[in-house]
């Protein structure tokens, strides 16, 4: 019986997820205001890799902007897909990596030790150490990315704990295995 019931579920699931799909991809569609612009910005932030970092980073350091970008790649396609929890999580992850390559191209010895799984710096210490960066020489840059990437690191970090209940995907924990 059991069996059978599981069955019904995967049948039901596969016959009905492309039809959802569809819908969701129609109400996104809508949306492409806000999707062009952080495509705009993904092609930004690879001519940052290209021709500035590249050039002023060690392999090690780089490898955190790489990551960067590839995590900023998935946000943006998964949002797109309609998986905005996903999506956010991979944002979190590339704030975090971006943050690291900041610190780490400034600290190689640190970068070694980090390496060799001896070293490790909290988040919210390396978002302080970029908001206080010497190269930021624009005072009011400085306290828009001190204001901003806390208040953004803080709000990634409830989609990622799911720590607030809009960030939650059922209501009712019987609604994912119903059959109905």
């Amino acid at each position: 019986m059991a069996r059978a019931n599981i069955k019904a579920l995967a049948c039901k699931f596969n016959g009905e997820w492309f039809s959802a799909l569809e819908e969701s991809y129609k109400c996104l569609k809508e949306t492409n205001r806000i999707y062009v612009p952080s495509h705009e910005r993904l092609i930004a932030f690879n001519a940052w890799i290209q021709h500035v970092l590249r050039d002023r980073c060690d392999p090690d350091s780089l490898q955190f902007f790489l990551e960067t970008q590839t995590d900023l790649i998935a946000s943006h396609m998964l949002a797109l897909l309609g998986s905005w929890r996903a999506g956010l999580i991979m944002l979190r992850s590339a704030l975090e990596n971006a943050v690291a390559g900041v610190y780490y191209k400034d600290h190689p010895v640190e970068m070694k030790l980090w390496i060799q799984g001896k070293f490790k710096i909290a988040v919210r210490d390396l978002i302080d150490y970029c908001c206080d960066h010497p190269d930021i020489t624009s005072v009011r840059l400085a306290k828009l990315l001190r204001s901003q990437s806390k208040e953004e690191y803080a709000l990634l970090s409830l989609a990622v704990h799911a720590g607030a209940t809009s960030f939650r995907f059922s209501e009712n924990e019987n609604d994912l295995w119903s059959l109905d």
